[in-house]
């Protein structure tokens, strides 16, 4: 019985919970792909009342200036961090807005997002 329990079914309950883990957090956007090392990336802050928007020259991020010389710069209330994950100051923040890179002195995505299908 002791083999049955961890050698059979322990298993598969691992797979399963990985398995959950990864659709909900693609039903949230995040590709399977961009989740390792997600928990310590840095990002750079945005306000409390900045939309997303695909257009902006900073995809909204009030916060954010531009790109020089390959880095982004920010406003002197702008700072690069680690997201607080464990409690939850960081609740209202939008990661597509966080998670910002330099490319050819554009900002960009740091990370392919994934469609969110959540309503």
């Amino acid at each position: 019985m002791l083999t049955w329990a961890y050698m059979q079914v322990g298993w598969i309950q691992s797979f399963s919970g990985f398995f959950t883990y990864f659709i909900i957090m693609y039903d949230f956007g995040f590709l399977p792909e961009s989740l390792p090392g997600l928990a310590l990336t840095e990002g750079y802050a945005h306000a409390k009342g900045d939309m997303y928007d695909i257009t902006h020259p900073t995809l909204g991020n009030s916060f954010v200036t531009g790109c020089k010389d390959g880095s982004i710069q920010y406003t002197k209330d702008g700072e690069l961090r680690i997201p607080d994950w464990l409690y939850l100051n960081d609740l209202h923040t939008d990661l597509r807005m966080f998670y910002l890179k330099c490319s050819d002195n554009k900002v960009v995505p740091q990370f392919e997002w994934g469609k969110c299908i959540v309503k």
